[in-house]
């Protein structure tokens, strides 16, 4: 009898490559070549000797089809089914499964991909508020929000709080620290949270709105795990995690 699984390891995600190739044939072949390296990665015959292997993982194409504009110039849009069971555990491994190997391949690129309701529900995936919470912390909903970055790195803890204040004041709705802020010495992770914090507060005062602060949390899991934590006590937010 086939092993019982939870949903989310019996469905299916919908994933589009675009696929560089000559003819139809060409894309075809490269099209069935990448299921297997998305799936697998072992050759048929191999898989097939394993009942459990044969009959839930192997996936499919769905369809190969020139990209709109090309005719079949040079470039084909693959659709592929893969199965949930490889990727259902977290967010990488997602990923992985969807742009693993398929990343190694000279001018593969990853289009789109959809993720079943059974996937999403049973890990940790997305935002913890998305969007539609972002505008609820904006307090109006109706229009597009404005955001922007502290920077450049070099700046002081107070000139950095200088530069999320006049941003505030101006009307943004989330100010972010730049990509390039770590824990440099003119302005170390938690004295620039307590400045930038400080400032929104003061603006907030002012103009009666506040303005959102998202410190970017940077370096090793250990490392990272203790600022999200000082960042949320220290007053922020939101936290920016590079993936």
């Amino acid at each position: 009898m086939p092993l019982p699984l939870p949903d989310a390891f019996t469905g299916a995600l919908s994933v589009t490559y675009r696929l560089p190739a000559r003819t139809a044939d060409e894309a075809a072949a490269f099209a069935d070549a990448l299921l297997l390296e998305q799936s697998i990665e072992t050759p048929r015959s191999v898989a097939a000797r394993y009942p459990f292997v044969r009959e839930r993982l192997m996936g499919h194409v769905e369809s190969v089809e020139p990209e709109p504009g090309t005719d079949g110039g040079g470039a084909y849009l693959a659709r592929l089914s893969l199965p949930t069971f490889t990727a259902a555990t977290d967010p990488a491994q997602l990923m992985n499964v969807v742009f693993g190997n398929a990343s190694l391949h000279a001018g593969v690129d990853l289009v789109a991909f959809d993720v079943p309701d059974a996937v999403l529900d049973h890990g940790r995936y997305g935002p913890g508020i998305g969007a539609d919470g972002l505008r609820r912390l904006a307090g109006d909903p109706a229009r597009p929000l404005v955001a922007s970055a502290l920077k450049p790195a070099g700046l002081t803890a107070r000139e950095l709080a200088d530069v999320a204040h006049r941003l505030a004041l101006g009307g943004c709705d989330v100010v972010k620290d730049d990509h390039y802020l770590s824990m440099q010495p003119t302005a170390p992770f938690a004295e620039r949270v307590v400045a930038v914090v400080g400032a929104l507060d003061a603006a907030a005062q002012a103009t009666g709105r506040r303005t959102r602060y998202a410190p970017n949390v940077s370096g090793a899991p250990d490392v990272v795990l203790a600022q999200a934590e000082q960042a949320v006590a220290l007053g922020a937010d939101a936290r920016r995690v590079a993936p």
